[in-house]
């Protein structure tokens, strides 16, 4: 079990890189227009970790990157117009691909220790990806 307490306090992030750390677990990391492509990057995988991102720029046109670092990724991604979810089993990026992603669109991610477990959901077919 984590020692951390989970606060659900909400961050908007500003236009620049972010480095989350473990005390911000269970936050809510609000995404807001950007002048450039930014990245996320997630701490070293530690059982109990949560986050959650939720994109907010009502005008985007560049990526949010949520980079996953040590731990690889593992989960799905629903979006909408896609027949099938993605299983995601990739070497640790999620993506709000800026144009394509909407208000709303959220990606939550959990470690167990080893792993990022990911749950993602777009209202747009192309509105994230991983790679």
């Amino acid at each position: 079990m984590a020692t951390y307490v989970q606060t659900n306090q909400p961050i908007t992030l500003t236009n620049a890189n972010y480095v989350v750390s473990v005390v911000d677990t269970g936050k809510i990391f609000l995404l807001i227009d950007i002048t450039g492509d930014r990245t996320i990057t997630l701490p070293a995988p530690v059982a109990g970790l949560h986050y959650i991102f939720i994109n907010l720029a009502l005008a985007a046109v560049h990526n949010w990157t949520v980079e996953c670092g040590a731990g690889t990724v593992n989960g799905v991604l629903v979006r909408v117009g896609v027949a099938v979810a993605t299983a995601v089993a990739v070497g640790g990026h999620i993506n709000f691909i800026g144009g394509t992603s909407i208000v709303g669109d959220c990606v939550e991610v959990y470690c167990n220790g080893l792993t990022w477990s990911v749950r993602a959901i777009s209202g747009a077919g192309a509105g994230l990806t991983a790679t």
